[in-house]
C-alpha cells in the first residue's frame, strides 16, 4: 500500500513540473548597441501536459524580437506529426523570426523531410550550413546553426556577434571547436530529476553528475554558454523538482 502511495505521489509531483510552464529570465552582456530580447525553446516531444495556448501566451509577454527552437520538437515516437504541426503554427502566430536546428529524435525520424517542410511553410529558418544575419538597429548578429548529426561549412564568424543554436553541447564540442560569443543548447532536460542541492545525477552518456546539464556557463572570457531543461520529457516520463521552461535571454551592451 505504501508503494502504490509513493508511486501515486511521484506521479502527481511529475505532472506538476511537466504542466507548471515558468520563464528562466537571464541577462547576457554582449557587443550590442541596444537591447535584444530572444525566446528559446527545446525539446517539447509533445509534451500532452503542456498548454500551448499557455505557451504562446507566456512567450508573447516576454517580447521576443526571435524565437529559437533547440530541436526534439517532435518525439521519435510520435504515430504522426499532428502534434509538431500545432506547435509552430502556435509560435508562428507570433509574427516573431523563428529559427531552428535538429535534435536526435527528429534524426532518427524516416519522416524527416516532412518535419523540414512543415517548418519551411511556416517561414520558420533551417540554420544549417550558411548563417543569418539578423539585423535590428545597426546590430549585425550571427546566427549559426549545428544539427545533432551535424557538420558545418563555415570558414569563419563574421558578425560582431555570433550564436550558436544547437541541440546537444557536448555533441557539438565533440566534433567542432569554433568560438562563439554564446552558444544555445538543449538535449539534456536538466535531468528530468534534479535532487535539491545537487542537481542532475545522471547524464547522456550515461556520466554521474554531468558537468554540463541546466542553466548558464561561463567557458571563457569571450564565450558563453546557456543550457536550458526543455518543455517536455523523453523515454522516461517523470520530472521532478524540475520545472519545464521557457528560456528568455535578454543581450544588453557590455559597458
Amino acid at each position: 500500500m505504501l508503494v502504490i502511495i509513493f508511486l501515486f505521489f511521484i506521479m502527481v509531483l511529475s505532472i506538476y513540473y511537466s504542466s507548471c510552464l515558468k520563464i528562466e529570465r537571464f541577462q547576457i552582456e554582449s557587443k550590442v548597441n541596444n537591447p535584444i530580447s530572444i525566446v528559446i525553446l527545446s525539446d517539447y516531444h509533445s509534451n500532452p501536459s503542456l498548454s500551448l495556448q499557455k505557451l504562446v501566451k507566456r512567450i508573447k509577454n516576454c517580447n521576443p524580437d526571435m524565437i529559437f527552437l533547440l530541436g526534439d520538437i517532435t518525439d521519435r515516437h510520435d504515430k504522426d506529426l499532428k502534434c509538431t504541426k500545432l506547435f509552430v503554427k502556435s509560435i508562428w502566430e507570433l509574427k516573431v523570426p523563428i529559427f531552428y536546428v535538429l535534435g536526435n529524435h527528429e534524426i532518427d525520424r524516416k519522416d524527416i523531410g516532412k518535419i523540414h517542410h512543415i517548418y519551411k511553410s511556416f517561414g520558420v529558418v533551417h540554420v544549417k550550413d550558411e548563417p543569418y544575419v539578423y539585423e535590428k538597429n545597426g546590430d549585425l548578429i550571427g546566427i549559426y546553426g549545428y544539427d545533432f548529426n551535424g557538420k558545418n561549412n563555415w570558414i569563419e564568424l563574421n558578425s560582431k556577434l555570433n550564436l550558436l543554436l544547437t541541440h546537444s553541447y557536448e555533441n557539438y564540442k565533440k566534433k567542432e571547436n569554433k568560438k562563439f560569443d554564446i552558444i544555445f543548447s538543449g538535449h539534456t532536460h536538466g535531468g528530468q530529476v534534479r535532487i535539491p542541492g545537487i542537481g542532475q545525477l545522471i547524464g547522456h552518456g550515461p556520466t554521474f553528475l554531468p558537468k554540463y546539464s541546466k542553466g548558464y556557463y561561463k567557458l571563457s572570457e569571450k564565450e558563453n554558454l546557456y543550457i536550458t531543461s526543455g518543455l517536455g520529457n523523453s523515454s522516461i516520463p517523470i520530472r521532478l523538482f524540475n520545472p519545464i521552461e521557457i528560456l528568455h535571454i535578454q543581450l544588453k551592451n557590455r559597458l
